[in-house]
């Protein structure tokens, strides 16, 4: 498989670790360090999880977060279960306490969303689950967190949020009264230079009923062979898929099942121009 440039990055930093130590005179830390780029460092790791055993962990999410975090994994060369593990990893180490967002801690947040849900599932290491899993019943941790999650999975999400955000960039409260104003999705999508499904998302989250889901959804009409073209060829000119939805009067589903039907390949749902994760 080849290296991601994430991971050329991290082979990099490794390298100017080993000489910066070299130089201060840490033979022996130098060593260790440049040693983790080798075959024996290779071997080494192996050994450590030479007893690793999985088991999936399902974290139910809206499929405009779920595929989000998908596109973004595969933009940055990630696996999104070896970011679970990360994340547990961080968790019964003390080095992840995130803290209470509602719109994240409970399954449904905290704007009532009709947005489509499903899991998004992780092959986990089961024994970092186990821990945290434990971790989750003691007093001790949850007075640390200040808040109490429903499910390991939950803290897990708020790792993916940490290192995928959606809604970085935007400006929630501005966007929120200007929808309420009359603003359409495809207007704060452009305004914000973000994909309208995760503007949707984001307004829904804050308790707003969306104008064009609710036209959609009640038109009850499936795209024709021209239709099709026409949404395929919009689609690779920029338009996203919920202001295709809106256009053309279908469920925005729709759009993603004719792009995926059709072997098209959907940008990533921040959309051009949107910070980096």
């Amino acid at each position: 498989m080849p290296l991601s440039p994430k991971d050329r990055r991290t082979m990099d930093t490794i390298k100017s670790a080993a000489a910066r130590l070299e130089q201060q005179g840490e033979a022996e830390e130098a060593a260790a360090v440049a040693s983790m780029l080798t075959p024996a460092g290779a071997a080494l790791i192996q050994r450590i999880y030479a007893e690793r055993q999985t088991v999936n962990m399902p974290i139910y999410m809206p499929l405009t977060e779920k595929e989000h975090f998908a596109q973004a994994a595969r933009s940055t060369g990630d696996v999104l279960s070896n970011i679970g593990d990360q994340a547990l990893h961080a968790l019964v180490e003390g080095d992840f306490r995130p803290g209470s967002d509602e719109s994240l801690a409970t399954p449904y947040g905290t704007g009532g969303t009709t947005e489509k849900r499903g899991n998004l599932n992780l092959t986990v290491d089961n024994r970092l689950k186990a821990r945290a899993d434990a971790l989750l019943k003691t007093k001790a941790f949850i007075d640390e967190l200040g808040w109490k999650p429903r499910a390991v999975s939950t803290l897990v999400r708020r790792y993916l949020h940490e290192q995928f955000p959606m809604f970085e960039g935007l400006n929630v409260a501005e966007a929120v009264e200007a929808y309420d104003g009359g603003s359409s999705v495809a207007d704060l999508a452009d305004r914000y230079k973000a994909d309208a499904d995760v503007i949707a998302l984001m307004l829904e989250r804050n308790g707003l009923a969306l104008r064009e889901k609710n036209e959609a959804r009640t038109s009850g009409r499936s795209l024709s062979a021209t239709e099709k073209k026409e949404v395929i060829r919009r689609y690779a000119e920029g338009e996203g898929t919920y202001v295709l939805a809106a256009a053309f009067g279908v469920s925005y589903r729709t759009v993603i099942r004719l792009l995926d039907d059709a072997g098209v390949e959907r940008r990533q749902t921040r959309g051009k121009g949107s910070p980096s994760s």
